[in-house]
This record gives structure tokens, C-alpha cells and sequence, in this order.
């Protein structure tokens, strides 16, 4: 495995953790403004009168969205330093 596929594998492994982390805080989150009580070993919100039912779809797109663009930004800033790495000295 050369350089750049490590590094093409490792941005995919921060943005993946990056946008789970993401998606959990905004499910708490939304627990938390419903009046609930978040559970974070079982990851549920629990309710005065039981669980609440706190995820959307728009939180998974909103988790992905942001995953894409920390990939995106991360590609980015290694591509520059790769490039910047490989010019000759002035």
C-alpha cells in the first residue's frame, strides 16, 4: 500500500467517525429538547412516560452531508501538502 492510498484510507476513516459522532450529538441533542433522558450505553432517550423516538431521516442526510465535506477538505489539504512536499527547493 503506497502513500497516498493510506492516506485516502484514512481520511474515509475519520469522515465515517466524524459524521456516527455527529449523528449520535444531534440525536442527544434533540432527547434532551424533547424532555427526555439520553441513555448513551444503549443510545436511546428515554421519556417520562417511556422511550421517544428521536432520530429522523434528516439527521442520517445532515450526518452524511458533513462527513462528505470533512472527506472532501481533508483530500484537499493532503493533496496540497503531497504537491507541496514534491517541488524542488527554490
Amino acid at each position: 500500500m503506497n502513500r497516498r492510498s493510506l492516506i485516502q484510507l484514512l481520511i474515509g476513516i475519520i469522515a465515517a467517525m466524524v459524521s456516527l459522532t455527529a449523528l449520535n450529538a444531534v440525536r442527544q441533542d434533540r432527547c434532551l429538547d424533547a424532555g427526555g433522558q439520553w441513555a448513551a450505553a444503549t443510545r436511546s432517550c428515554t421519556g417520562p412516560s417511556g422511550p421517544l423516538s428521536v432520530a429522523r431521516g434528516f439527521d442520517v442526510i445532515a450526518a452524511i452531508v458533513v462527513g462528505v465535506l470533512l472527506a472532501f477538505m481533508l483530500h484537499r489539504i493532503s493533496t496540497f501538502a503531497s504537491q507541496r512536499a514534491s517541488r524542488p527547493p527554490a
